[in-house]
C-alpha cells in the first residue's frame, strides 16, 4: 500500500533507503530522519538555527534539525532535547508536518474528524492532528483510531509527507 508515496519520494530525493538498499517500510521513523525528509520535501534548507544540547554538530542529521528550528517546525522532548536517535510518535510527526503547512498556502475542507481514540490526542497535538485530518493528510485506522503516541513507521511517514506535498498541488 505504500510503494507508491515510497517510490515517488524517493524519485524526487526526498527519502532514501537504509544504506544496504532497503526501505524498512516497516520499522519506526526516527526523530531525526523525518527532520531530515521535511526539510527536503519543503524546501526548509538556508534557514538554520537554533539547535537542542543532543544535537551532535558533527552528524549527518545537523543541518536538517538546524534547518527544521529556523522553519519553527521543530519539536524537541522536553528539557532542550531534540530526541536524537528515538522513533518519532504519530502525533509528534503530525505535528512537525502541520507546522511546515501552516506557512503554506495550503487550505482545509473544514470537516472536522473524529476518531475513537480522540482523548488519548495530547493537548499540544490535537489542532495538529485537526488540521492535518481536515486536509485529508491523516486519517484513522479500520476501527476509526488515529494511534497517537504510537511510533509512526517509514512507510505511514511516507504517505503523510506525500498527501501534504499533494494538498499542496506539489505532488
Amino acid at each position: 500500500w505504500a510503494a507508491g508515496y515510497i517510490n515517488a519520494l524517493a524519485a524526487r530525493g526526498i527519502v532514501d533507503g537504509r544504506g544496504d538498499g532497503s526501505f524498512d517500510p516497516l520499522i519506526g521513523c526516527k526523530r531525526e530522519e523525518m527532520a531530515k525528509i521535511l526539510v527536503k520535501a519543503f524546501r526548509l534548507e538556508g534557514r538554520e538555527s537554533g539547535t537542542f544540547s543532543d544535537v551532535d554538530e558533527n552528524e549527518w542529521y545537523y543541518p536538517y534539525i538546524r534547518a527544521l528550528c529556523g522553519s519553527g517546525a521543530a519539536q524537541g522532548i522536553g528539557g532542550g532535547r531534540f530526541g536524537v536517535g528515538m522513533n518519532i510518535t504519530r502525533q509528534d510527526a503530525f505535528c512537525m508536518v502541520a507546522a511546515v503547512l501552516g506557512e503554506t498556502k495550503a487550505e482545509d475542507s473544514g470537516k472536522a474528524a473524529v476518531f475513537a481514540d480522540e482523548g488519548q490526542i495530547a493537548g499540544y497535538a490535537a489542532e495538529s492532528v485537526r488540521k492535518l485530518a481536515a486536509l485529508g493528510v491523516v486519517g484513522g485506522d479500520d476501527a476509526g483510531r488515529i494511534n497517537p503516541g504510537a511510533e509512526i513507521t517509514r512507510a505511514e511517514m511516507a504517505k503523510i509527507i506525500y498527501l501534504a506535498l499533494s494538498c499542496m498541488g506539489d505532488d
